[in-house]
């Protein structure tokens, strides 16, 4: 229940300024990734323990609407939020202050939303930690642990190992210049947002495709189409390699670019960045965020000069063996081997090479990236489907 309009606009339009939205949590569209995505226990209210993501395309805290049960709320009002898909979605804004700890450093969250967290991103993840969080502290994130720690003492770091790369902070987002080399032909420079949350490398945004027709020019690329890629649902778009994406005086190449289709939802014409700079990315370096001063410092880490692989497997899914028995396929590449094979989104894998995936958790989705030939048993509504096919790459 919510009582005061005008508190209401207020709050409204810092949610416009922060439209939530992180692309694809955990995962890439077209490859599956070992729960990459910057992963950290949290306290609600000194009471209730639950597993978050440090994200930095979302500006503010942000749970699951399982947790949001368990809380006695008083406060509240519905908003429609949205992110990358072709939909909005109406979620509960929670206005009492919520206490949180991250890593025995205590805030308070005022604004809180509350949506199906666990629909798009699975079974473990509780709760999204927006930049806003943040805004006082720097947060170091490790490329070799894949950890995130908050500092509280910065005299220690010697910041001559680091390249500073300076963002402008936009509607609650982290924007910074970089330059895209799509191939020997088409370069452009570019605003990206940078997104942790985002476990690919680049998204490109439907202004930047029309400007320079990148669809006609990419001549290997792979169609894909997804159901519940974030809080904007159905999506569309192409995947291709790119040359090269150079920033802070870095070049890195061979790049899994995303570039979508869709013509609505909070990222496919976003005017206040052209696209999306993913973990896949930022995973290369030890990152310093500096959300005081509005910097991030970069250290090349030990995968600095490692190429991305093509994808092969052609599918991605989310755990959601808390409901069901199995892991749901939630983006499909047209015309893969796993397309070719019978597979369909929505269908729930129940195993994997013979062993059920309820059972195997984590060492499915290690298995799945390494093994050659997939085997699956998927359930369809009621019928149970036999899925067999040989990975090989998608463009």
């Amino acid at each position: 229940m919510f009582g005061s309009s005008k508190t209401e606009k207020i709050i409204s339009l810092l949610l416009f300024m922060a439209l939530f939205g992180s692309c694809t949590i955990f995962r890439q569209k077209h490859e599956y990734f070992i729960n990459e995505a910057l992963e950290t226990n949290l306290q609600l209210n000194d009471s209730i323990t639950i597993n978050g993501i440090f994200d930095t395309g979302s500006s503010l805290f942000c749970i699951d609407s399982l947790i949001v049960n368990k809380l006695k709320v008083k406060n509240y009002f519905f908003h429609n939020i949205s992110g990358v898909g072709v939909s909005s979605k109406k979620a509960m804004i929670v206005t009492d202050t919520l206490k949180v700890t991250v890593a025995n450093n205590h805030y308070t969250s005022s604004i809180t939303t509350v949506t199906d967290i666990k629909r798009f991103a699975g079974r473990k993840l509780d709760a999204i930690l927006g930049n806003m969080m943040f805004s006082e502290n720097m947060v170091f994130v490790s490329s070799e642990q894949n950890s995130l720690e908050i500092i509280k003492d910065s005299s220690a770091i010697n910041f001559s190992e680091y390249k500073k790369l300076p963002y402008k902070y936009i509607n609650g987002k982290l924007i910074i210049d970089a330059k895209i080399d799509i191939d020997n032909n088409l370069s452009f420079n570019g605003k990206f947002l940078l997104d942790t949350g985002f476990n690919g490398q680049l998204y490109l945004n439907k202004n930047l495709q029309d400007k320079f027709n990148i669809e006609s020019k990419i001549k290997k690329k792979a169609y894909y189409c997804s159901t519940t890629n974030g809080i904007g649902g159905k999506s569309e778009g192409f995947l291709f390699s790119a040359k090269s994406i150079r920033f802070a005086a870095f070049k890195l190449d061979k790049i899994a670019a995303d570039c979508t289709k869709d013509t609505t939802g909070a990222f496919a014409r976003n005017k206040d960045f052209d696209g999306m700079i993913g973990h896949g990315i930022l995973k290369k370096f030890d990152v310093i965020f500096d959300f005081r001063n509005q910097v991030v410092y970069l250290k090349p880490g030990k995968e600095f000069t490692k190429l991305s692989a093509r994808p092969k497997v052609g599918f991605s899914f989310v755990d959601r063996t808390d409901l069901n028995k199995g892991f749901i396929v939630n983006s499909i590449v047209k015309e893969s081997n796993a397309e070719k094979a019978g597979l369909r989104l929505n269908d729930e894998i129940v195993v994997f090479n013979g062993a059920r995936v309820e059972n195997e958790g984590v060492d499915f989705i290690k298995e799945i990236n390494t093994q050659k030939i997939v085997k699956l048993i998927v359930k369809r509504g009621t019928e149970f489907v036999n899925i067999t096919f040989k990975k090989s790459s998608l463009y």
